[in-house]
């Protein structure tokens, strides 16, 4: 997922109700303290689309214009 707000990006770890966590690529200064856990809601989310996979894993388009051609 990326988040509209920084462009940061992360995993989905937990999803409850309006509530979600996620564990970020990168970690992020809040407070004063350095961490990689951010809480957030789905309006601030946006889902990172998979542009394809080389052998197991799972290739995501970077930039809107990185999807391959269909």
């Amino acid at each position: 997922m990326r988040l509209k707000t920084t462009g940061a990006r992360g995993t989905v770890v937990h999803i409850k109700g309006r509530s979600a966590v996620l564990e970020m690529d990168e970690p992020f200064a809040a407070a004063g303290l350095t961490q990689r856990t951010y809480y957030s809601y789905p309006g601030e989310l946006e889902a990172i689309p998979v542009a394809g996979r080389m052998g197991a894993q799972v290739l995501y388009a970077e930039e809107a214009g990185e999807l391959p051609e269909a």
